[in-house]
């Protein structure tokens, strides 16, 4: 062995140990453990999909896909691929084993396949890269999905239904694609086809949608069944083609069409009908009708004669709720409607007048407008006059020393309107076109001049009249009246007067009734007492039926104040009214004013015991709610705080009244989250 060889022996070895020293020094990355799952395809199109999945624990994953047949390829450990998301421009792992994917995310669009095909996917993930890459093959995620297919079953019908003279309402039975195409075009057939994978916008309203080769309008594109087709030709006929598809954004279309045609409608052909008069007024008329088949309609009025005006295609008319301000369509005859509903109000006209209107049906707006003129909807009717006739007869009965009831036999106006005064005669009369607020308790409704009170608005012959004094003449009038909310009122008026009965048994100094949160509370006190009897507790549920509940026994005779209190403990829910009935010695009654009350559900704030109460009074507070400290207040029946504290717990506390004078009180227990509160009685 010469020298020559020597040295090159060294070398190899040389070289030998160095890659020795390279490879020891290369450390491959460890294996996935947890592998992709969750595998979905959330869009699927004709020549493309979005794929979605839930990542395994990989910092990165390839997906390998397949037309036609499952993947079988597994990638190497070692190797990167390279990835494209167009199918087939990817590395082949194995012939026609493309990799699509190769990331860290969780989703993409894989494009450039074919319809109607099935393709087959595998999910790897992996850790490390280049030569350190290490796979998951144990386990990996397997699935397929088919991209869109045409339809196999057709649109089988296309039926119209509100045709007017612009617009159609299409209605399909549908095919079994997930959506459908409509191409419409006027005055010939369709005559070109949506092209696969190609999507279009379309638009109900005719012209507006995408066109497709000339004059082929898409005016409907989704997975509905029916829509309204707009901006049409009156008197011309539209045919359509529908296409069932599948898929969105690369929609796959069923060809061919199913096709049909339709012809909208020269003019509406149902005039409106059953015009009725709802409201009568001094300077209005309220009235409603049945509409005819018209898309919209106009109302023309004229005042003292029949409307002879006709509306002119093409011409949109401006309207006016009040009269005189919409279009003159001829001297004297205005529009004072224009729209699709079936009611209306008109204003600004004179009172005992006639007013005639006509219906006109119409289809379209603009110059697109057309009337159906021949068939109309008419009718007339007069505002508000003054009654001819006034009330007379007024009569009163079951006077008592508070109340009494007026009647009358009425005149021929709609109402009566009653006025009050106490001890002369009413002066007054009531302004034409002018409503005033009534009260049945004297003094309560609108005061005219001075000290006369309006007392009802009545459409029937008589009221009850409350809150009179003892032993005092109240002067009525009752005026007739036409209208509602501009009346027209016949004057004089019809007069009477009635003077209500001397000293009742008991002079009530107040009287009250309140729910306690466990029943309702009761309490009177009377100034004076003569020959009392007893009292008698009435309860009622609708303020008209009352019957009696309790009766307390009087004190008889005394010429200072008494306080009485009781407890309705068999009240039931909801709204009560309460008066109490005076009984004296002779038998003789009076009657209190009607109260009323609420008794709702017991759960909050109430009294252990009950709510009459003399030096000790214990609450509770049942309610779920719970906080540190609570505060409290007690106030007398003028709103007066009387009494203040805090304690730290709801669920029971007690306070010591015993300062406080005798009478009704109301307890207030409040926190930053709740505030309730119950009304008890002081002995």
């Amino acid at each position: 062995m010469n020298g020559t060889d020597l040295q090159k022996i060294n070398k190899m070895k040389t070289l030998y140990t160095l890659i020795l020293a390279i490879a020891s020094m290369i450390v491959t990355a460890a294996p996935p453990t947890v592998s992709t799952s969750n595998l979905s395809f959330p869009v699927v199109n004709g020549a493309s999909f979005n794929i979605a999945w839930t990542a395994g624990n990989g910092t990165k994953r390839i997906i390998v896909a397949r037309a036609g047949s499952p993947v079988t390829a597994i990638p190497q450990n070692g190797l990167e691929y390279t990835a494209n998301t167009d199918f087939g421009s990817g590395q082949a792992i194995a012939p026609g084993q493309f990799v699509i994917y190769n990331n860290a995310f969780t989703s993409f669009y894989l494009t450039g396949l074919t319809a109607g095909t099935q393709y087959f996917f595998a999910f790897f993930e992996y850790n490390g890269s280049g030569a350190t890459t290490e796979y998951m093959t144990s386990t990996f995620l397997t699935g397929n999905a088919f991209t869109s297919a045409a339809p196999t079953v057709q649109t089988s019908n296309l039926t119209f239904s509100n045709i007017t003279g612009n617009s159609v309402t299409a209605t399909i039975t549908v095919g079994n694609g997930a959506r459908r195409l409509i191409l419409a075009r006027q005055g010939s057939p369709v005559n070109a086809d949506p092209a696969d994978l190609t999507s279009y916008g379309g638009n109900n309203t005719y012209g507006s949608g995408t066109q497709i080769g000339s004059g082929n309008y898409v005016v409907y594109s989704s997975s509905g069944n029916n829509t309204v087709i707009g901006n049409l030709q009156q008197g011309t006929e539209y045919f359509f083609a529908v296409y069932e598809y599948n898929g969105m954004g690369e929609p796959v279309y069923k060809k061919p069409a199913y096709t049909t045609s339709v012809t909208t409608r020269t003019v509406p052909t149902i005039p409106s009908t059953n015009i009725n008069t709802l409201i009568t007024d001094g300077k209005e008329l309220t009235f409603n009708w049945t509409n005819g088949n018209g898309i919209r309609r106009i109302i023309v009025a004229k005042q003292g004669s029949a409307v002879t005006a006709v509306p002119v295609d093409g011409v949109d008319y401006t309207d006016s709720p009040i009269f005189g301000n919409g279009t003159a369509i001829a001297p004297g005859e205005f529009v004072v409607y224009d729209g699709n509903f079936n009611s209306t109000r008109v204003e600004g006209l004179l009172p005992a007048t006639i007013y005639h209107f006509r219906i006109y049906e119409y289809d379209g707006s603009g110059n697109t407008c057309i009337y159906l003129k021949n068939l109309f909807g008419s009718t007339s009717a007069s505002t508000a006059v003054t009654p001819a006739t006034q009330a007379s007869n007024i009569s009163f009965n079951n006077i008592s020393g508070t109340t009494l009831q007026i009647s009358c036999t009425p005149g021929d106006g709609k109402g009566r309107f009653i006025v009050a005064r106490q001890g002369s005669a009413v002066n007054i009369t009531p302004q034409d076109f002018t409503t005033y607020v009534a009260n049945g308790s004297f003094g309560s409704g609108t005061e005219i001049g001075t000290g006369n009170f309006v007392l009802g608005n009545i459409l029937n012959n008589g009221m009850i009249v409350s809150d009179l004094i003892p032993n005092t003449t109240y002067h009525f009038a009752i005026f007739e009246y036409n209208g509602l909310n501009q009346p027209l009122y016949r004057i004089p008026a019809a007069t009477g007067n009635a003077t209500t009965l001397g000293t009742v048994p008991v002079i009530l100094a107040n009287w009250n009734a309140m729910f306690n949160g466990q029943a309702v509370s009761l309490s009177w006190t009377t100034e004076s007492e003569i020959n009392t009897s007893h009292f008698n507790i009435k309860r009622s549920t609708d303020g008209i039926v009352f019957n009696k509940v309790q009766t307390l026994m009087a004190k008889g005779n005394v010429q200072v104040q008494s306080q009485y209190h009781t407890i309705d403990e068999q009240a039931p829910a909801g709204n009560l009214y309460y008066q109490l009935e005076i009984i004296d010695r002779d038998g003789k009654n009076s009657y209190s004013k009607i109260i009323k009350v609420e008794r709702k559900s017991s759960d909050g704030l109430s009294i252990i015991g009950g709510n009459i109460v003399k030096d000790r009074l214990t609450a509770s507070f049942k309610s779920g709610t719970r906080d540190q400290q609570y505060s409290w207040s007690i106030f007398n029946a003028q709103g007066q705080k009387t009494m203040n504290g805090v304690t730290t717990s709801a669920n029971q506390f007690t306070i010591y009244p015993g300062r406080l004078a005798a009478g009704m009180y109301h307890l207030v227990l409040y926190s930053a989250n709740i505030r309730t509160n119950v009304s008890f009685i002081k002995q």
